[in-house]
């Protein structure tokens, strides 16, 4: 069992994404929330907004998190 165990930190430890926090959890979804929230801003001033780059999964789940009112 604690081989099992050893294996399985083991392979946990390479989840984690660009982000540097582990998927699913509440630091990972707070940074892309806050990343996907800052692109769709109005706030952006560049010439061009740049290109943008979000897991599929986080991008799903702000969807499904955001009021309906906020991103129509």
């Amino acid at each position: 069992m604690k081989a099992l165990e050893r294996r399985l930190r083991r392979l946990e430890s390479h989840l984690y994404d660009p982000s540097g926090f582990m998927p699913h959890t509440n630091q990972w979804r707070d940074f892309w929330f806050e990343r996907i929230r800052a692109y769709a801003s109005d706030d952006y001033d560049g010439p061009r907004r740049p290109h943008a780059l979000f897991p599929l999964e986080a991008f799903r789940q702000f969807m499904r998190d955001a009021p309906e009112d906020d991103y129509r």
